[in-house]
Order: C-alpha cells, then sequence, then structure tokens
C-alpha cells in the first residue's frame, strides 16, 4: 500500500493510496493498479488525532493556571478591593470553562469509542438550568442571558455534569455564532411528558440545508470571516442527549436567529 497526495490548482490537497497485484492471463504477465480516494478517511484521522494531543498538552497548564488564581485568590482574602475580586472570580470562572472545552475534546474520542461515562440520578433541570447560567455569565461579555422558569419542579433522571455540559455548549454556540445586540434567551418548562430546555440567540440564524448536519462531528457553519471553532459542541450535545433517551433539534427563531430544542424525558 502506497499512500501519496495529489495537489490541485486551487492548492488543495487529495489523499490516495495505490496498491499494485501482478496478474497472468494465458500465459501473458501483467499487472493491476487499485488507488483509492482517502481525503475524508485522513482528514478525520488528523482530525482525531489533533482532539486528543490538544486535550492532552491543555491539561496541564489550566490546572497550573487555576491552581495559581486559587492562590492568588486566597492570598488577597479579605483585603481585597472589590475590583480585584472581581477580576479574580472572573478569571477562575472562563479557567472552570476552559477545562470544560478541554474535557470536551477528550469526551469526542469517548464517543466515538463507545465509552462516555453517563450516570443517572433524579435530577430537577430548571434548578440545575438556573445555577448552570450563572457559570455561563463570565461567557457573555455584553450579552444578556434571561433565564426563564415555570417555576415547577422538572425531574430527569440523568447525569447533573452532563446535562450541565449540554446547556453550556448551546449557550457557548449561542454566543459566538448567534451574537446579538438582543443577547438570548433559556427557557424550561414541561411538555407533554417531557422537560423542554429552549436555547434561543437572535443572531444569522442557521440555513435549513445546515440544520441536519451541525450535530455532525467537526462540522462547521460557514461564518464568513468568523471563528468557527472545532465542530465538536453541538456533536456532544447531540451524544449527551441521546445517552439521556431525549431528542435535540434547531428551529428558526421569528424574525431572526436560531432555537436549540432539547426534550427529556419527565422522571415520575
Amino acid at each position: 500500500m502506497q499512500p501519496f497526495t495529489v495537489q490541485r490548482e486551487n492548492g488543495s490537497r487529495r489523499w490516495f493510496e495505490a496498491s499494485g497485484q501482478p496478474i497472468r492471463v494465458g500465459g501473458m504477465g501483467g499487472g493491476v493498479v487499485v488507488i483509492r480516494d482517502v481525503t475524508d478517511r485522513s482528514l478525520r484521522q488528523q482530525q482525531e488525532q489533533f482532539v486528543a494531543l490538544a486535550g492532552h498538552e491543555l491539561r496541564t497548564p489550566l490546572a497550573a493556571l487555576r491552581g495559581s488564581l486559587q492562590l492568588l485568590q486566597r492570598a488577597l482574602g479579605q483585603a481585597a478591593d472589590e475590583r480585584a475580586e472581581k477580576y479574580v472570580g472572573i478569571a477562575l470562572a472562563q479557567a472552570r470553562l476552559l477545562g470544560e472545552l478541554v474535557q470536551d475534546l477528550t469526551d469526542v474520542i469517548r464517543v466515538q469509542a463507545g465509552q462516555l461515562p453517563v450516570a443517572h440520578e433524579r435530577v430537577d433541570l430548571a434548578e440545575l438550568v438556573l445555577g448552570a447560567v450563572e457559570l455561563a455569565r463570565p461567557m457573555s461579555d455584553s450579552q444578556e442571558i434571561r433565564p426563564t422558569a415555570s417555576g415547577e419542579a422538572l425531574p430527569v433522571s440523568g447525569d447533573p455534569r452532563r446535562l450541565q455540559q449540554v446547556l453550556l455548549n448551546l449557550v457557548a454556540n449561542a454566543l459566538q455564532h448567534g451574537a446579538s445586540p438582543r443577547g438570548i434567551d433559556i427557557g424550561v418548562r414541561r411538555d407533554d411528558g417531557f422537560a423542554v430546555l429552549e436555547v434561543v440567540d437572535y443572531g444569522r440564524g442557521i440555513a435549513p440545508e445546515e440544520r441536519d448536519k451541525i450535530f455532525e462531528r467537526f462540522y462547521q457553519v460557514d461564518q464568513g470571516a468568523t471563528s468557527a471553532g472545532l465542530g465538536v459542541g453541538l456533536y456532544l450535545v447531540h451524544a449527551i442527549v441521546s445517552a439521556h433517551a431525549g431528542m435535540v433539534e434547531v428551529q428558526s427563531t421569528d424574525p431572526q436567529g436560531a432555537t436549540f430544542v432539547v426534550r427529556l424525558p419527565i422522571a415520575e
């Protein structure tokens, strides 16, 4: 098996594998060469190798950063002025979110191997969402995050950390790709035996032809000059929701924007 690449006129490359086998027919010798286009497989392998390597390499400096910030917070103690305390708190929250992103990279590999651990316990989704929103606020910059709940408990059987991971990924996606002066709305409610979570943004929206693809691994919606990320957040959202026997979909927000809807079975 001989791998090789071919560069096109536009600078892009395709990867191929060539294999040959001698043959003899009617006393005449010859050979057969088979060339396979393995571009998609090669790119996928490179992406997976990068994800695994990046997740591993980022853990140590992030742990050191969080440890240093915690030491600084303790050293400041009661003597810290209000601004210093606020900024250290924001830095710690951002370091925790970075840690969650690194965990996302690791989880992508686990999903592919069928080894994503998901615990099951009774969780109030409404309470969990309100708590997760507070963790997400440091990401919001100037965009407002408005959570609303029906006021009733919404018990589901699930993994609190994984469900929090779902919300944080949806909020991060809305803040980055659905950025708008209107901010985002987050709602939780009961609907026909399901606990429903909705994350609503008022940005540029998602084209109909993209909606069936955005939950695929490494898929990135064309954002023009805007950074599209690694394309793992929504993939993990889908995997985690599916592991909870739930459903996730994206709809249009009127007049523009996107609404991500997660449905999880109510645990009675």
